[in-house]
């Protein structure tokens, strides 16, 4: 796998330099800054205040300022596209250290004759995570890897295979949230039919092995797979539909969890102005949890929109609900978080934006539940 990115990175370092300077190219430096404050940052109540803070006083306000650049490379029918940034993240609580973040990520869409195409892409990154369940008054930092590549061969003008393969590993700190590092490696294969009106069905075969890699056999490895049946359907010009509907089965602990699984969501656009989107989902997935290092099964509902106020001025909201049901405990989570957000660009290089959110988590799990509210504001001014 990792001569898979030595390959990408030789090829790019290969080329001419021409080829980095085609009309029409588009090279986008930026920088960004923002300032959040959150009313319940660590997500505890307030018993579990008192006992990780000795304090009832849960809110942080953060602050971040990053500089990056977006980068998009055409070169015959090859398209590179390259996004880097770094970023440092500072709180007014001496609890939390400042942290420096940054994300590469290079993705090369790949076209070969007039049948095969796809994505060979890979991503490093280093990123704040929320506090749920980390049990620690320290901020919860996740690196990550992943490295991928599809294939899709047309075999006719309606018919198409797909491949694809993905190895990804996370790493947390601080060092009471390693048990969570992880590697996985997953195999995909599928088909998909297209009619004449741009409608698709299709089905996917994918497995996923994966490693905790600071966890005792045999609670350290676990295999999933899954069936599933896809298509999309656009039954008018304003509206699409994509359904997912599959089974899937989890080893894991000397154990098997097998659920059915699916993904429903319809896009609405009545106009360029306006667009409304909702969605429902159930998989099987990891428990990113310190309290639960089991899998669980995630039910999610969501609802969003977006309004242009004017030519400068974009209107956005969301509801989304999440419940999640953990394997061999009696535990079940449910959260629901809605916000409003508003973005204004007085000009073309740069945009300002404000977003209101408000959570809250309720548990049959004594200490379990939490609300918060968070305000969040920043600028971003590109060159």
């Amino acid at each position: 796998m990792y001569k898979l990115k030595l390959g990408l990175g030789g090829l790019l370092l290969a080329m001419p330099y021409t080829a980095w300077a085609l009309f029409g190219d588009s090279v986008r430096p930026y920088a960004s800054y923002s300032v959040s404050h959150d009313s319940n940052y660590f997500r505890v109540n307030a018993s579990q205040a008192q006992a990780l803070l000795g304090s009832s006083n849960t809110a942080v306000t953060t602050r971040n300022i990053a500089v990056g650049v977006d980068t998009d490379l055409k070169f015959s029918r090859q398209t590179v596209l390259l996004r880097a940034n770094v970023n440092q993240s500072n709180f007014d609580r001496p609890e939390l250290q400042s942290q420096n973040g940054r994300s590469f990520n290079a993705d090369w869409q790949w076209i070969v004759g007039n049948q095969w195409n796809g994505n060979l892409s890979y991503l490093q990154a280093r990123e704040l995570q929320t506090q749920t369940d980390s049990l620690t008054a320290q901020a919860s930092v996740r690196d990550r890897k992943d490295l991928s590549f599809s294939a899709n061969y047309l075999l006719h003008p309606s018919f198409s295979l797909q491949a694809d393969i993905r190895q990804s590993r996370s790493e947390y700190s601080p060092d009471s949230r390693a048990i969570l590092n992880l590697e996985e490696n997953t195999v995909g294969l599928g088909f998909r039919f297209m009619s004449r009106l741009g409608n698709q069905i299709g089905l996917r075969l994918q497995q996923i092995d994966g490693r905790y890699v600071n966890r005792p056999a045999p609670l350290d490895q676990y295999k999933q797979s899954e069936i599933s049946l896809q298509g999309d359907w656009q039954p008018g010009g304003h509206t699409r539909l994509h359904a997912q509907v599959g089974e899937t089965q989890r080893d894991e602990n000397q154990s098997t969890q097998r659920s059915p699984s699916w993904r429903f969501s319809l896009d609405w656009i009545p106009s360029g102005a306006s667009s409304l989107s909702a969605y429902a989902s159930r998989q099987i997935t990891a428990s990113d949890s310190l309290t639960t290092a089991v899998s669980s099964v995630s039910s999610m509902q969501g609802l969003s929109g977006n309004w242009q106020v004017s030519a400068k001025t974009v209107l956005n909201a969301a509801l989304n609900t999440q419940t999640i049901d953990y394997s061999s405990i009696a535990r079940q989570d449910k959260t629901r978080t809605a916000n409003l957000g508003l973005s204004y660009q007085p000009s073309r290089n740069i945009s300002i934006g404000l977003t209101y959110e408000i959570g809250q988590r309720d548990s049959n799990l004594v200490n379990s539940d939490y609300r918060y509210r968070q305000v969040t504001a920043n600028i971003r001014g590109s060159f």
